[in-house]
């Protein structure tokens, strides 16, 4: 929104589907920032590609927390 003010515009104009999109992606604390350039069809790829990555890694996540809740049912196990 406030991208959209600055350049005197409003939201729907700035992300017009015929006008090219540039995104950048910047986290604090591992030193990583991504840029994206290009159409719909480009976004959209891009899109699928993260969807799929965040599916994998909420897979991990929980294949972790099963083998961290089994881990201390077999601590719990050798404490009695």
């Amino acid at each position: 929104m406030q991208i959209a003010q600055i350049f005197n515009m409003n939201l729907s104009e700035l992300v017009d589907e015929n006008r090219g999109i540039i995104f950048l992606l910047n986290e604090n604390g591992n030193n990583t920032s991504t840029n994206y350039y290009g159409n719909n069809d480009s976004l959209i790829i891009e899109i699928e590609k993260l969807k799929l990555t965040l599916f994998h890694k909420n897979e991990l996540l929980e294949q972790k927390e099963k083998e961290l809740e089994t881990l201390r049912k077999m601590i719990s196990l050798l404490e009695k």
